[in-house]
């Protein structure tokens, strides 16, 4: 981190970008998000804001609390910038020293931060054991509820006839496989 007190290094605190409009709300969060922030902890030291939870008053969370806070006061017919209210000295204790600060004009209010973007699922991969063992659970469950019978002869064709309705084609083989392991599941939790 860069020296605190440099009088050509600016501190650029939360309220100081809202408030003079440089940087919009939607790209301060997704900037904390991505990036993280500082603040000043309760003996001055600047450090980097933690992953608490918003009850922390040095806590990521926090200063994200104190933007959709802010955010939402903006957008009322009586808001008035001079007077931010009660939230005004949290949101000069978080920001950036001005070269730590991110580049905000790379910033996209509209992305998400890949921290928070959902991974895609990948249907082909290899099943580990316990998630194998977690989908027969699923199945007989659902076999129960429908009152069917895993080893009921009619149960492969009835099976893929569903599936079809939806665009999934199993085969006979790879419907009969999985309904022999149903057994090892029931034994695993008889144990």
């Amino acid at each position: 981190m860069s020296a605190p007190n440099d009088s050509g290094n600016e501190w650029l605190s939360i309220d100081y970008l809202l408030l003079t409009c440089l940087v919009p709300h939607a790209k301060l969060a997704t900037a904390i998000e991505t990036y993280g922030i500082q603040v000043y902890d309760r003996f001055g030291r600047r450090i980097p804001a933690t992953d608490h939870d918003s009850s922390v008053k040095t806590a990521k969370s926090r200063a994200l609390d104190l933007i959709a806070l802010n955010y939402e006061d903006s957008q009322s017919e009586y808001y008035d910038s001079a007077s931010w209210g009660d939230s005004r000295p949290e949101l000069l204790g978080f920001g950036w020293p001005k070269d730590e600060a991110p580049d905000f004009e790379k910033i996209s209010a509209e992305s998400i931060p890949a921290a928070t973007k959902k991974k895609p699922i990948n249907l082909d991969a290899d099943v580990k054991p316990n998630k194998h063992r977690s989908y027969l659970v699923v199945i007989e469950s659902l076999l129960r509820l429908c009152k069917k019978k895993h080893d009921d002869r009619s149960l492969t064709s009835l099976i893929i006839a569903r599936a079809n309705e939806f665009g999934a084609n199993p085969d006979d083989v790879t419907v009969k496989t999985i309904l022999k392991d149903i057994p090892k599941m029931l034994d695993y939790f008889k144990k």
